[in-house]
């Protein structure tokens, strides 16, 4: 998933939409948080963890 991302970025994306799941949340956050940018998803996972997703949009 991390190359993914790292190519989506190299081609200039300014948001990152995605699904989201307990597996990818962590990685997902991590990119979001330190490169301050913003991401939309239709389904953030439920459970609380440990990092939260500062430029995260939930769209329910």
């Amino acid at each position: 998933m991390a190359r993914a991302l790292c190519s989506q970025m190299n081609r200039g994306i300014f948001t990152l939409l995605a699904p989201t799941t307990e597996a990818t949340y962590e990685t997902l956050a991590a990119y979001t948080n330190t490169f301050h940018m913003p991401f939309l998803s239709p389904s953030l996972p439920q459970k609380n963890f440990n990092r939260p997703m500062q430029y995260g949009v939930n769209m329910k």
